[in-house]
């Protein structure tokens, strides 16, 4: 087996024990959620985790492919980052004022000195990013509804 085809393996079985431990819990709302494919029904809106082979983190990418919409929602989060940070907490990583119009537009939250290829970190690794999926559909369930007219 190449190192490359193992690596996958690894990740892959990371992904799938993540998944499993998630499964179980329910979104703040109650309802069943794919926790690994977040949907947050607003296009342009997503939330994403990765675990590499030195960190882990969680995000909030708006890439949407209109630039005036993508403003708009970034500027409709920018609204929203006091009470983001009182409920997710202030590690936040929001980019510069300077980098409005980047696309994607990602606000992060890291985990650094782990290693998804090693075992012994999957559970300070599946502890950070359960612990801030489950914060950010908190948040979410609250945050969304200043989203409704970039619904489709």
């Amino acid at each position: 087996m190449g190192k490359k085809s193992e690596k996958a393996q690894i990740r892959e079985r990371f992904w799938t024990t993540l998944g499993r431990y998630m499964a179980p819990v329910p979104s703040t709302e109650g309802l069943k959620v794919n926790w690994i494919n977040y949907k947050t029904g607003v296009p342009g809106v997503q939330f994403k985790m990765d675990a590499t082979h030195e960190l882990a983190n969680h995000s909030i990418v708006i890439s949407h492919k209109d630039p005036d919409l993508q403003e708009l929602l970034v500027n409709q989060m920018l609204q929203l980052k006091v009470m983001m940070h009182s409920t997710l907490g202030p590690d936040w990583i929001w980019p510069d004022d300077g980098e409005r119009r980047n696309y994607p537009y990602a606000i992060e939250r890291k985990l650094i000195e782990v290693n998804v290829y090693k075992e012994e970190d999957w559970p300070v690794l599946i502890r950070f990013l359960k612990e801030n999926m489950i914060a950010l559909d908190e948040w979410w369930s609250m945050a969304q509804l200043a989203f409704e007219a970039f619904k489709r």
